[in-house]
């Protein structure tokens, strides 16, 4: 029986990557294991289709292993033998292909994860594979330039409008006089707080020794951040690590009317949840998120070495939900400055794409 089991299990793996033939021989197994030892958990999407079939300790064989081995364990069974996932198996096929395609052959590390604003269902969970194991999703990276949109919130919460000046050198010299830097891309004379986005890091440098760290880092643990954020200024502004999950669930809330929800996996469960910002303010910022890009709900960032680029932004077809991409380059030099995240905006074009055309269909 041992032997047939690791038959089956390979021909399942074969056949993930054809649509409908993977959950149907899943679901045909599920009826004839009756003979192991211990009968296997079965594990189903959304949409009620079997995607897993799992020992106790979440071993077995899987339509969608990045997302299985991230969610199993942390997920309440529905019944004896049965867990249900927040899970959508057809876009986290199209996930994996968008990665697959943008990645090939770079030596590139990547995720992408998929979360439902105001509920925080984890719908996609995608990983690269670089032939040994996936891409650690829930791996701390730093953020970069992406964390600009935190800093914002906690300016706006703290009552601060978009066009409130930042009129003092950050290091304190200069008191009184007006601060011009030169990096700042988006403004001609005062930079003020609307500019953030479109500016270096400078000005987020200066509006974090504004509020000040402890302030931030409050904002975070509201918008349900766990990771730590350094109190040193400059440390968080430009060494500030946070894993792709809590990040992409942390700007969901901006397009939930300011509603924060823990990233789940379960079909039902709700995870903690909490009003990080007010409506309006929540209103305020995506409205500057999308001036930013050009009109676009999206929110890119890099760092200074170039070796993690991330993607962030909302859809609203066919569903509603924030889509996170993270890229990044784990060995060698790091490539030149944006390229990781222009790669991780299209992977995230990429997918969002093909989820709006297959659901046309």
């Amino acid at each position: 029986m041992h032997a047939i089991w690791k038959v089956i299990k390979r021909i399942i793996a074969v056949a993930a990557v054809l649509p409908g033939l993977g959950p149907a021989l899943l679901a045909a197994w599920a009826g004839v294991v009756d003979g192991e030892p211990e009968k296997p958990i079965q594990v189903f999407d959304r949409r009620g289709r079997i995607v897993a079939l799992l020992d106790a300790a979440g071993k077995g064989v899987s339509l969608a292993p990045a997302y299985t081995q991230v969610a199993f364990g942390q997920v309440e069974p529905r019944s004896p033998g049965r867990v249900d996932l927040a899970l959508d198996l057809a876009w986290q096929a199209q996930a994996q292909k968008a990665l697959r395609e943008e990645l090939r052959d770079q030596g590139l590390e990547a995720g992408l994860v998929a979360v439902e604003p105001g509920t925080g269902r984890v719908r996609v969970l995608a990983a690269s594979w670089n032939g040994a194991r996936f891409c650690d999703l829930r791996a701390r990276r730093p953020a970069g330039t992406a964390i600009k949109p935190l800093l914002l919130a906690a300016a706006l919460e703290q009552g601060l409008r978009p066009e409130s000046a930042l009129d003092e050198e950050p290091d304190g010299e200069s008191p009184g006089q007006v601060w011009r830097p030169r990096n700042c891309e988006a403004c001609d004379s005062t930079p003020r707080v609307e500019d953030l986005l479109g500016s270096t890091c400078t000005c987020a440098l200066h509006l974090t020794l504004r509020l000040g760290p402890e302030e931030i880092a409050r904002q975070a643990q509201s918008l349900l951040i766990r990771s730590p954020l350094p109190r040193e200024p400059a440390e968080l502004v430009f060494g500030s690590q946070l894993d792709l999950v809590e990040l992409t669930g942390a700007m969901a809330a901006i397009w939930a009317d300011g509603l924060a929800s823990e990233p789940g996996f379960g079909a039902r469960a709700r995870g903690e949840t909490g009003q990080a910002l007010t409506s309006q303010n929540a209103t305020v910022l995506a409205g500057l998120i999308e001036r930013a890009a050009g009109g676009l709900p999206l929110v890119r960032g890099s760092t200074a070495s170039g070796r993690d680029g991330w993607a962030i932004a909302c859809s609203r077809s066919p569903e509603r939900l924030c889509i996170g991409v993270r890229v990044s380059a784990p060995r060698g030099p790091g490539p030149p400055p944006l390229h990781l995240a222009r790669l991780a905006r299209r992977v995230l074009e990429r997918f969002h794409l093909s989820v709006i055309g297959a659901s046309s269909d």
